[in-house]
């Protein structure tokens, strides 16, 4: 979580300059970006300066060609992915095509990269090697490339939807004043605030995928059905759910209290707080942020208390904002409403189970289950209602030997 902190930190300073200095150009979400990945890269200084210390490998230039020839393939379908996506009318991939040349940085990094980190891996001959040597000779090697390409496209599919919505959520924000702020409007500020914190550490996780940090992706769920209930929460395929699933009304919990009301300002506290929750998971998971992978387990933050947080504290936002059982229609759209937020519920608690059947191959994640199971949020309220329960047990038993005396 440092990492994620530092991130942000680097990020609200720079833009809190912007808005100091009244600066407006097209670039700041992009330099603004560039600031959160620079607090990484503070907050791993101490790591960087033992890594330059270190060198577990011989230099090999067969190997680092062969790395470089899987590099190649990553920053080739990334951008075709993106160009083809707009063409299609993906309009949430514009932002990434129209600034990919801002990303040219990478063609520099990313070589000095795999230099840097291939005689320092406890490994060098990782799935880039085996990928690169298939490539460039043939020789086969079946469950490295099958996981290459599966990572492949979860970051190809990912990262330009992720800049996509982090360009709208800056961009959103940045329009905010103070007199906004400072107003019943509080609460849409907060969550275009956490929105915001939300999709930068999604985009850089999905960059920051670095084995010499250990951040890098172990494993991709190959299973149709995770990845099915993935992708229905993401656009375009959620879109199509949504016509389906649609509520009967546009009302919001905004447009049903008044500001004047003091249940306006109670209910918002707990939207807030719920989507806090899912922020909070956010930070907690960090640069490891990753669809349909596994990049090590968490177990700090929320993910002390629940296996799921983030899924939980998003599906309980979904009934405060909406209050479904509140409509302009009559008790059909209440049914309507309260069924297409179940239905959504229960794709979420699909995509919780796949994830956890395809995390459950890594003893590591196992232990935590059990950890959560024993000590979680659930066994809590378990364990306080046993002990209630034994308390009106025994009193009920004292009451019943006084009455019989």
């Amino acid at each position: 979580m440092k990492s994620s902190l530092f991130a942000v930190a680097f990020f609200f300073s720079f833009f809190f300059l912007f808005k100091l200095l009244d600066v407006n150009h097209p670039i700041i979400p992009v330099v603004l970006l560039f600031s959160a990945f620079l607090g990484y890269i503070v907050s791993e200084s101490i790591s960087l300066k033992q890594l330059f210390k270190v060198r577990k490998h011989e230099f090999s230039a067969q190997r680092i060609k062969y790395k470089f020839f899987s590099a190649s393939v990553i920053l080739l379908v990334i951008p075709i992915y993106s160009y083809l996506g707009t063409m299609v009318g993906f309009t949430w991939l514009q932002s990434f095509w129209n600034d990919l040349w801002l990303f040219s940085f990478l063609l520099i990094l990313v070589p000095l990269y795999i230099v840097f980190s291939d005689v320092r891996q406890n490994d060098p001959y990782d799935e880039y090697f085996y990928v690169g040597r298939f490539l460039a000779t043939g020789i086969t090697a079946g469950k490295w490339v099958n996981h290459f390409y599966r990572a492949l496209l979860v970051k190809a599919f990912f990262l330009p939807l992720m800049y996509g919505f982090y360009i709208i959520a800056v961009n959103d924000l940045l329009g905010w004043r103070l007199d906004d702020v400072m107003s019943s409007k509080i609460f849409q500020y907060l969550f275009v605030l956490g929105l915001t914190i939300d999709v930068l550490i999604g985009t850089l996780g999905y960059v920051l995928s670095l084995k010499l940090f250990n951040t890098d992706i172990k494993s991709v769920d190959s299973t149709l059905s995770g990845w099915l209930v993935c992708l229905l929460c993401y656009p375009p395929f959620n879109q199509h759910v949504t016509n389906v699933l649609h509520q009967q009304d546009n009302l919001y919990w905004t447009d049903i209290f008044s500001p004047e009301s003091p249940i306006y300002w109670v209910w918002g506290i707990f939207v807030v707080l719920s989507w806090g929750i899912y922020w909070w998971a956010t930070l907690s998971m960090g640069v490891r942020f990753s669809n349909l992978t596994y990049r090590g387990v968490i177990s700090s933050g929320p993910y002390r208390w629940m296996k799921h947080p983030a899924y939980f504290s998003k599906n309980v936002y979904w009934w405060l904002i909406t209050i479904p059982f509140v409509t302009v229609g009559g008790w059909f759209s209440i049914y309507v409403n309260v069924m297409a937020l179940i239905m959504w519920n229960l794709i979420y608690y699909a995509r919780a189970k796949t994830e956890e059947r395809h995390l459950r191959k890594y003893v590591e994640y196992r232990e935590y289950c059990s950890f959560v199971d024993r000590n979680g949020l659930l066994a809590v309220i378990g364990n306080a209602l046993s002990r209630l329960k034994g308390k009106y047990i025994r009193k009920k038993g004292v009451l019943n030997r006084i009455y019989q005396e």
